[in-house]
């Protein structure tokens, strides 16, 4: 899951706006990899934005995981 999201950030900052669809993602930004399944095989659920600013990804992760960025403590 976390290629696939800095995959999109990627593609945001090529083209100014969020993909409308993980499809869009081609290999350029995947190496090839155009399956969007989370950890335990099911899709990836992706809502981008109307205006293409921002982005919900959501799906399992096996472990829990904090990211450190989030300022959790």
């Amino acid at each position: 899951m976390t290629a696939v999201d800095q995959a999109i950030q990627m593609y945001r900052l090529d083209t100014g706006k969020v993909p409308t669809a993980l499809t869009e993602l081609d290999s350029n930004y995947l190496g090839g990899k155009l399956e969007f399944k989370d950890a335990t095989g099911e899709e990836m659920t992706y809502n981008p934005d109307v205006a293409g600013a921002t982005y919900k990804l959501s799906g399992k992760m096996l472990r829990a995981w904090k990211s450190p960025l989030r300022g959790s403590k």
